[in-house]
């Protein structure tokens, strides 16, 4: 495409402008069919769509039609629409007129957008500031919609929570003038993330409403999705896992015939968090184990996380041996927090005491955040630095980051990784034995005990039992369950018949009962129904 022949209007002055009006009519035509894909969630329609305009565009010598078409899709990851958008901006940017500052600085936002995408992170770095020194000079709003939507990318990948706020706020103020459902969506969905970045659960959701509101009065299913997938991260972030796993059911079902695969991924990605918290095996890990086959380690460490919750640790240590080797050249993306909090877990699971350390000293500068999103939540930073230093023997350090974890959650109530501090917490100080550290770490479990049951959380159920049941063998007292089944005991119950009430083996019972037995130097299960009347837990009726 030759500048030279091209007016400021991009109108042409050979003899074949009628075959060039003509296909820039086309142009417009796939452009608004691009634009109607993209906003029902069909991205790949969109990437196809986009591409022949612009070859249209090119061929009827029209560089801002050519800008148009590298401009239609904004803020959604996607491998082929991201190789297609770095092309094309690149392009649109090479004939653009050097002093069309608003359409430069868009072109150059949404090229910074498309290169961090693609793992370019310091080129997209510099694109962003480009755009923002040309969207100031332009003072319109489509230029400073895209220079803040590619500081925002950069941002969102450095961890920089207060400045995500900071944008969703200007891109907000920026909606209110321009009336766009598009910039609304991009302020709410930034708030979110950043609010979330700082464990402000309650704030969140005040944007995830006002997504909801948006949707309704837009009927526009790319806002319904966001909010609906938002709602679905914060339910499971709180503890509402029921609630978590409808809401992303129905985020995907309203955009089915979607495509692209940052939807289908975003919704597994939310299931295997919902179940993390779960705790349990399910068909789910089997289904997720061969989706992360050869995936990006994002999807490897997050699955082996899930594999190791739920027991199968052979599949575990798969998934550690598959992701370990790929840690050193992750792009500091927004991929690269959960990533690396799961990879903690996993390299203290598997005693991998050096790559613990080295993520320990990558995680450090980001203490106080914590890792969650729209998508949901996994844990502070300040946890995973705790695993480690536990895992090292360092248990005054480890308490102190454990301790300022569970600070940060009870601020934004985020029940499950509450409940999972406070387990490693208690763990921690039990270990450390120092004057007072027993009876707190008893109190802390019990906790643990109570909110585990009241989420669902069944997984750290059984951690916090069976950490309540070994603090009071430590310190000769019954644990909860061994009163409970004294309280059977003295009711004249076999092991049997309280192995069915209790929902129990009969060999689990009987271990308790021997427990029992040696905690209060008995020698009949007859002194155990008298030391339960005596105590009051159970009548002399029973």
């Amino acid at each position: 495409m030759e500048r030279s022949r091209l007016g400021r209007d991009g109108a042409t002055s050979d003899t074949s402008g009628g075959t060039a009006r003509r296909e820039a009519a086309a142009c417009r035509r796939l452009l608004a069919e691009a634009a109607r894909s993209y906003h029902a969630g069909d991205l790949g329609s969109c990437a196809g769509l986009i591409l022949r305009a612009a070859d249209l565009a090119r061929r009827a010598q029209r560089p801002d039609l050519l800008a148009e078409a590298a401009l239609v899709v904004v803020g959604v990851e996607d491998p082929v629409l991201d190789a297609a958008i770095v092309s094309l901006c690149r392009d649109a940017i090479a004939v653009v007129p050097a002093d069309e500052d608003s359409l430069q600085a868009r072109l150059r936002g949404q090229l910074a957008v498309a290169l961090y995408h693609r793992g370019a992170i310091s080129e997209a770095a510099d694109e962003s500031e480009r755009a923002m020194d040309l969207a100031a000079r332009a003072k319109d709003a489509p230029a400073t919609a895209s220079a803040l939507h590619a500081r925002q990318t950069v941002a969102q990948g450095l961890g920089r929570a207060a400045e995500l706020v900071q944008l969703g706020e200007r891109m907000l103020a920026l909606a209110a003038v321009t009336g766009s459902t598009e910039h609304a969506l991009l302020g709410h969905t930034w708030g979110i993330d950043g609010l979330l970045l700082q464990a402000d659960a309650p704030a969140a959701l005040r944007d995830i409403d006002a997504l909801e509101v948006l949707a309704t009065r837009t009927g526009d299913p790319l806002v319904a999705w966001h909010a609906l997938r938002s709602r679905a991260g914060w339910c499971q972030a709180v503890g509402r896992l029921d609630d978590a796993e409808r809401l992303a059911g129905l985020a995907k079902d309203v955009v089915a015939a979607a495509e692209g695969r940052e939807i289908h991924s975003l919704y597994y990605a939310q299931l295997t968090l919902i179940a993390i918290e779960r705790g349990v095996p399910s068909s789910l890990g089997a289904r997720l184990g061969a989706i992360a086959a050869g995936g990006p380690p994002i999807i490897r460490a997050t699955i082996g996380k899930l594999q190791l919750v739920t027991g199968d640790r052979s599949g575990a240590r798969a998934s550690w041996e598959a992701v370990r080797p790929r840690l050193a050249s992750m792009p500091r993306d927004e991929r690269w927090f959960p990533t690396i909090v799961s990879s903690v877990a996993l390299a203290v699971a598997f005693d991998d005491a050096p790559v613990a350390e080295a993520l320990r000293a990558e995680l450090e500068p980001f203490d106080g955040l914590m890792i969650a999103g729209a998508v949901g939540a996994h844990d502070p930073v300040a946890y995973s630095l705790g695993l480690v230093e536990a895992h090292a023997g360092r248990l005054d350090q480890a308490i102190a980051h454990f301790e300022a974890a569970v600070e940060l959650l009870a601020r934004g109530d985020l029940g499950p990784s509450l409940t999972r501090t406070r387990i490693a917490l208690a763990g921690a100080l039990a270990r450390r034995g120092a004057p007072g550290d027993r009876a707190r770490a008893e109190t802390i479990a019990s906790i643990a005990v109570t909110d585990a049951r009241r989420l669902g959380l069944l997984g750290l159920l059984q951690l916090a039992e069976a950490l309540v049941d070994e603090l009071a063998h430590r310190s000769g007292r019954l644990s909860p369950r061994e009163r409970e089944i004294a309280v059977h005991v003295a009711s004249g119950q076999s092991n049997r018949e309280i192995a069915t009430a209790l929902v129990l083996s009969e060999r689990t019972v009987e271990t308790h009962i021997q427990n029992i037995l040696l905690k209060l130097e008995f020698h009949s299960r007859a002194q155990i129904a008298a030391w339960a009347v005596a105590e009051g837990i159970a009548s002399s009726g029973s």
